[in-house]
């Protein structure tokens, strides 16, 4: 207990450092603004309504907020594209769970900036957290798995489509997982591993 404590914690600290070094600006406009693009042109701007995936993800994550404790029906999108019809509005989607589900309940507590930048900062969190358990399997020195963690952490393409707000960049957390599952059902035949890998996938 007390070392998975320390490695949380250590990933935490790497996780914040990461985003201070390289988006000091989310820790500046935390509680009124998302990212919405990895490249800075130099300037602290900031932009209302900027289109994008970003203010696409967001919408995605506040409608299914609102198919949970609000008034839209689940796996209905009544705003986009509505011609009037209302069974043409039924979507079958999976929300880009299992972020949109902590966004909404982030979101009920706070604001909906708030509540996106906690769950950026959880997916890189998730990130360092699952690559300094893999790297565990195959180092015991705690520096060599700090170092594995902070490689993840650094991948730009994660970066750069977790800051342009592509679900992609959110759904990166589970690749350290999926490749932590693969490794325990290939290497000691569990089957909790290829649950892992199997729920990672999904």
């Amino acid at each position: 207990m007390k070392k998975t404590a320390a490695i949380l914690a250590s990933t935490l600290a790497l996780t914040l450092g990461v985003c201070l070094l390289f988006n000091a600006q989310l820790f500046r406009y935390f509680g009124d603004s998302i990212p919405c693009s990895y490249h800075m042109d130099g300037s602290e701007r900031r932009q209302y309504m900027v289109p994008g995936d970003s203010l696409q993800l967001l919408y995605e994550f506040l409608l299914f907020k609102d198919s949970l404790f609000g008034p839209t029906a689940m796996f209905d999108n009544p705003y986009e594209f509505n011609p009037g019809a209302g069974a043409d509005r039924h979507e079958p989607s999976c929300y880009s769970m299992v972020f949109s589900l902590v966004f909404a309940l982030l979101d009920l507590l706070t604001n909906a900036a708030i509540a996106w930048n906690l769950t950026f900062l959880l997916t890189l969190w998730l990130t360092a957290y699952f690559s300094w358990r893999l790297a565990e399997r195959y180092t015991t020195t705690p520096a060599f798995q700090a170092l594995a963690a902070l490689v993840a952490l650094l991948v730009p393409y994660r970066f750069m489509t977790l800051c342009g707000g592509s679900p992609t960049g959110f759904a990166a957390a589970w690749t350290p997982l999926l490749l932590l599952g693969l490794d325990r059902l290939v290497r000691n035949g569990s089957l909790g591993g290829a649950g892992i890998a199997g729920l990672s996938l999904v």
